[in-house]
């Protein structure tokens, strides 16, 4: 099964500190087996090991800041030579929970790394799920490269061109294009 959105038994409650007590902190950490793969921008990612999630919740500026970090082993194919390559992705983020209704426009944190949450009332625990998935699929990445050196497949036979040249001439003109080439250019200018 592949997973597009946030899978119904992801569930992660973490628990807030004292109300008030600005230097408290709470924080827990969660290791969830997953045994569906991820797809995201036509790539499918396969677990190869526990999606590790860490998060810590601390009262500041007036509002509950949680921040959360996964790691997590992926595999994926090489965008260049289709050969599997492994991921390994540790990222956080910073979330703030704020008082405000629901659909009430975010402010502007003037840092691009704190993301704002509404909340209509602030209760011993809060729900963090939706940041984690969040957080998980922002962590993935648009193109994954097997290595840095890696030079692709041949576009006409497929061979991979790390394991040596395939020998199929590379400068295959379209025929209709043949006539460009009788062409001359001339040096002088009118």
């Amino acid at each position: 099964m592949l997973l597009t959105k946030k899978p119904s038994d992801w569930v992660f409650e973490l628990e807030t500190p004292e109300l008030g007590e600005d230097t408290e902190s709470t924080s827990q950490v969660w290791e969830k087996s997953v045994d569906s793969s991820l797809s995201y921008n036509g790539q499918i990612f396969s677990f190869k090991g526990p999606l590790k999630v860490y998060a810590e919740a601390q009262w500041a500026d007036g509002g509950l800041s949680v921040e959360i970090a996964v790691e997590m082993l992926l595999s994926a194919q090489c965008s260049r030579c289709l050969a599997p390559a492994d991921i390994d992705i540790m990222n956080d983020f910073m979330y703030l929970y704020t008082l405000r209704k629901k659909g009430s426009p975010p402010e502007d944190s003037g840092e691009e790394e704190i993301v704002f949450i509404p909340a209509d009332f602030w209760k011993n625990t809060v729900d963090i799920s939706d940041q984690v998935w969040e957080t998980v699929m922002v962590s993935l990445p648009l193109q994954v490269i097997c290595s840095p050196d890696c030079k692709g497949i041949c576009p006409l036979c497929g061979k991979p061109l790390s394991e040596g040249e395939c020998g199929c001439t590379q400068n295959r003109m379209d025929p209709r294009l043949e006539k460009l080439l009788d062409m001359k250019i001339s040096d002088t200018e009118e």
